[in-house]
């Protein structure tokens, strides 16, 4: 039996995904108009601001609003966890997907091994010989 979503669940599920996309290499516009769409989504009043390497959220209510700093290290741009993020973050703004559950999508995709997939590296280990041939 899972337990109800509080606020607090939602603003924390919003806060790690924040953090998750900028630490993929998403830009500003795009982290905050997709946090945006999945506050929305939960029901939740919000205000976002992000730079590189940080992300200022207020949310709730302005007379009750709770703020938020998160300091983000640096990292390269990872576009398969980006499209990953992405497609959670557009699930939970339409309502398809609740705070509980995408919060544990999203602990999977955080903590998913960095490279490729097994089709991928079968994909360029096969290419590769065609690609050195075509070239010369």
């Amino acid at each position: 039996m899972t337990t109800p979503e509080t606020d607090r669940d939602r603003a924390r599920f919003l806060l790690e995904l924040g953090q998750a996309l900028v630490e993929v290499g998403a830009t500003a516009q795009r982290l905050e108009t997709a946090l945006q769409q999945v506050a929305s989504g939960l029901g939740l009043q919000a205000v976002f601001f992000s730079t590189p390497t940080t992300l200022m959220a207020s949310i709730g209510p302005p007379e009750s609003a709770r703020s938020s700093v998160v300091r983000v290290a640096s990292k390269e741009v990872d576009l398969g966890r980006l499209i990953q993020l992405d497609d959670l973050a557009e699930r939970v703004g339409r309502g398809l997907v609740p705070a509980q559950v995408a919060q544990a999508e999203l602990q999977e995709i955080i903590e998913a091994p960095d490279g490729g997939s097994l089709p991928d590296l079968l994909a360029f280990t096969l290419v590769s010989p065609a690609a050195a041939l075509f070239f010369g």
